[in-house]
């Protein structure tokens, strides 16, 4: 696995890490619902840029 410090934000993979957000609070916040999360959903990609230390995993390849 690569773990990588994300430094540059306008490089983000923002559709990969919407869609793991998304995976994540479905299997895990089952007090909400899917047009809860849906509604949410909107706002993830500007709170994922304000995160001061961003670190990401993936595949070695």
């Amino acid at each position: 696995m690569n773990i990588i410090t994300v430094t540059d934000r306008e490089t983000l993979p923002l559709d990969h890490l919407l869609n793991l957000w998304q995976a994540s609070v479905e299997a895990t916040h089952h007090f909400l619902s899917k047009e809860e999360i849906a509604a949410i959903r909107p706002y993830v990609p500007e709170a994922l840029k304000g995160v001061e230390h961003l670190i990401t995993g993936g595949k070695r390849q």
